[in-house]
């Protein structure tokens, strides 16, 4: 949740990005699929790279 909860914060200021959009992104935001990402690791440009 608190992985979740920084992502939404990454992506509030990005225009254009509707709340089905962030849905979509919340949803790729599995355990799983942020295994294969070292988060720890500058967590603001892994998560920005990820989804940009």
């Amino acid at each position: 949740m608190t992985t979740k909860g920084n992502v939404f914060r990454q992506l509030e200021p990005i225009r254009g990005l509707s709340e089905i959009r962030l849905t979509e992104l919340a949803n790729l935001c599995r355990p799983e699929t942020f295994r294969l990402v070292p988060i720890r690791y500058g967590q603001r440009q892994k998560t920005a790279n990820f989804f940009t």
